[in-house]
């Protein structure tokens, strides 16, 4: 009797065990889950949207991609005629820093302002000395101000902790932080500075619904932002953006190989690998026409919807 006593109790004692490592263990399933998840915020399909873009290279391009320019130089030229749409007689003579800065950041922000007028009530563009982390600020500042729905495009250099403009380097959290003083929200950040996976975690403490980074040295730039912009604005979530950007603007660079060995000196396999995309923030699968709705009551700077 007593040894039948004892088995029950033991067949009790590791059912009971059972039962809390099944619980355990959905507890750890359902946390994984949930960081997955988008966080539970309220969102409108109107607002009034704004856009702030970006484009400075500060003239500083890489040894292996100014030696490839001036080794095909001939090859290159026409390229870049048909591409910024100037006369090749305008690019003759000028070093690759020189053309990317007079023509290239043009060229890119009138290709994502392109891709941005058919979605966006105001458009701002800044470049060389327009450029400056100031004006960024003053900008977004008046966007808030008047009521816009901000999203911001940095196509910029930067290194694990800071963005540069074109008037100085500015630590991503002194960046973040006076965002915040000010009282203003950004909806989503696309940037293609280098190591921008690692300022993730600033731009997610003044909580930023979607943002992107590259794990590395970034080199895959080029043709991305726009990319990214078009399918974001026509029903993309912002993280399938962010990749199918990434992969079409390596596509549209391979096709460029049988005039210039851009694999050789462009996308190699440490190119690819450093400029791989790392998305984040509040809600990663957010769509162009979510805006959230923020509520009369304000709890400081934080987005006053995301718990209920």
């Amino acid at each position: 009797m007593q040894y039948f006593i004892f088995v029950i109790a033991q067949v009790k004692k590791y059912f009971i065990l059972l039962v809390y490592t099944f619980l355990s263990l959905f507890i750890i399933i359902s946390c994984k889950d949930n960081t997955d998840n988008p966080v539970d915020i309220k969102y409108t399909n109107e607002g009034k949207t704004s856009i702030v873009i970006i484009v400075e290279t500060l003239q500083v391009l890489g040894y292996e991609t100014l030696s490839g320019f001036e080794l095909y130089r001939n090859e290159i030229i026409p390229i870049f005629s048909e591409l910024f749409k100037v006369p090749e007689s305008e690019l003759e003579g000028l070093s690759l820093n020189d053309i990317v800065d007079k023509y290239g950041e043009e060229w890119q922000i009138r290709e994502i302002a392109e891709a941005a007028k058919k979605k966006y009530d105001k458009i701002i563009t800044m470049t060389d000395s327009m450029a400056s982390c100031n004006n960024f600020l003053d900008s977004i500042k008046y966007l808030s101000n008047n009521g816009y729905y901000i999203d911001v495009i940095f196509s910029l250099h930067g290194s694990s902790n800071s963005v540069r403009f074109y008037d100085k380097s500015v630590n991503i959290s002194e960046l973040t932080q006076k965002i915040k003083s000010n009282n203003v929200k950004i909806r989503v950040i696309y940037q293609t500075c280098c190591t921008g996976k690692e300022m993730i975690d600033d731009w997610e403490k003044i909580d930023v619904l979607a943002v992107n980074g590259a794990v590395g040295l970034n080199g895959i730039n080029l043709f991305s932002p726009q990319y990214f912009l078009e399918e974001w604005t026509n029903g993309k979530t912002y993280e399938e953006s962010v990749y199918i950007a990434f992969n079409k603007d390596i596509e549209k660079v391979k096709s460029y190989n049988s005039t210039v060995p851009v694999i050789e000196y462009l996308l190699t396999d440490e190119t690819i690998t450093n400029s791989r995309q790392f998305v984040g923030g509040l809600d990663k699968k957010i769509l162009w026409n979510n805006f959230p709705i923020y509520q009369a009551l304000n709890f400081g700077n934080e987005w006053k919807n995301l718990h209920f």
